[in-house]
């Protein structure tokens, strides 16, 4: 090798080497000082403008969050009522959605300590939305669904002689009580309805203050008394000199000991894509009521948990594998499903709860829960005049 080669790749080594160290002290400079920078203002509360002390970006967006968040309701409207109550198979129809949007927003907050803490509540309101929901959608439309103020009273006749009677003197007074009741979808949700039997009951001047100690509501009514609240009074750090303790919760509801509670750890599901961003998807593991499996635990209670079979096969104060998903809707039971007409087949697509995380923030961009309202009717016992099916699952 001549001497000038020698020389040209002496010099590229070095330049190279060079280009390298200073590459990497340049970026461990620039990024610890984008850090400090990002991180000097990632906290709630106050920043200095012109002389005075105003909301930062972060607790204004944090105030008013510019989440799209939609609650989306389908209703099972029971369209043969007469023969159920004689014996037959429950036909229903599914009508929805009724789409309603969410709105959230943080009031009152008050700072204390310095301003490293914040009270607040977080209000929500839902508003009904008719352009995405479906044609047929509309508040004032009828449904007969389940009543359960009637299966209430059910559950307490099967406690014994003196409940029975009771109850049959209360159905004998008022006549129009009945397993199903009609209403407006709007009553049905959030408006409320009124029930014959607790009008009748509450309605005596002796017996309005047994009702307001019990707490039984004028209206029943599935969100009843929810649109237009908030989830309680929360005490939360706010970051300020210590960016990764934000949020961190200290009292809810002046309690500093939560009540007791189950946390369920998600699965990860593979890659997916929320509006052409790459997320991570996570969803609830199979296995998530097995007893068996010490982390779901949780879902024991050793007080209240009836015994059906001998501890080989039931853990004590846990219900029996499988006893809670029973009515499931995916994988459901096909006995269950194929008990009512009308059902829609489980579909992973559409019956899926999910979390989808974009994977270099961790900061979740989509989000879906799917629930199902069902309500078990135990045989009446003569409780009507006509009689009535045997126990079975009925949707809502």
């Amino acid at each position: 090798m001549s001497f000038c080669r020698r020389v040209t790749l002496a010099c590229s080594v070095l330049i190279g080497s060079m280009a390298v160290i200073i590459g990497v002290v340049v970026l461990t400079v620039i990024e610890g000082i984008v850090n400090k920078t990002v991180l000097s203002r990632d906290y709630i509360g106050f920043e200095n403008f012109n002389g005075s002390k105003r909301l930062n970006p972060m607790t204004e967006k944090w105030i008013r969050p510019a989440y799209f968040m939609e609650l989306q309701i389908w209703m099972f409207d029971l369209v043969n009522e007469a023969e159920v109550l004689k014996g037959a198979k429950p036909r229903v129809r599914q009508l929805g959605p009724f789409t309603f949007i969410e709105h959230q927003w943080k009031s009152p907050y008050q700072f204390v300590k310095n301003e490293s803490r914040v009270f607040y509540r977080n209000n929500h309101v839902y508003v009904f939305n008719d352009s995405l929901s479906c044609p047929e959608c509309v508040l004032n439309r009828r449904v007969v669904i389940p009543n359960v103020v009637f299966q209430k009273l059910v559950d307490f006749a099967l406690k014994g002689f003196l409940q029975r009677l009771v109850v049959t003197a209360a159905l004998a007074a008022v006549k129009t009580e009945s397993p199903f009741v009609s209403t407006t979808v709007e009553e049905a949700l959030f408006k409320g309805y009124h029930d014959p039997l607790l009008d009748y009951i509450c309605g005596h001047k002796w017996l309005q203050n047994l009702c307001d100690a019990v707490k039984i509501p004028k209206n029943i009514g599935f969100f009843y008394g929810q649109n237009g609240t908030d989830d309680g009074l929360y005490e939360v750090s706010t970051g300020l000199g210590d960016t990764f303790g934000i949020s961190k919760v200290y009292t809810y509801n002046n309690m500093t000991v939560m009540p007791d509670s189950t946390t369920v750890t998600l699965e990860f599901r593979g890659k997916s894509e929320f509006r052409d961003v790459v997320a991570f998807r996570y969803g609830f593991p199979s296995h998530i009521f097995d007893p068996s499996i010490a982390a779901n635990r949780g879902f024991c209670n050793k007080n209240n948990t009836p015994t059906y079979f001998n501890s080989s096969i039931q853990i004590p104060g846990c219900l029996p594998k499988g006893f809670l998903d029973i009515g499931r809707c995916l994988p459901g039971r096909p006995r269950v499903q194929s008990s009512i007409d009308g059902m829609d087949i489980p579909d992973e697509k559409n019956d899926d709860t999910f979390v989808e995380v974009e994977p270099l923030t961790g900061v979740p961009i989509n989000a879906r829960r799917i629930s199902q309202i069902n309500r078990r009717r135990e045989d009446e016992q003569g409780l009507l005049q006509d009689g009535a099916a045997e126990g079975e699952i009925e949707d809502i």
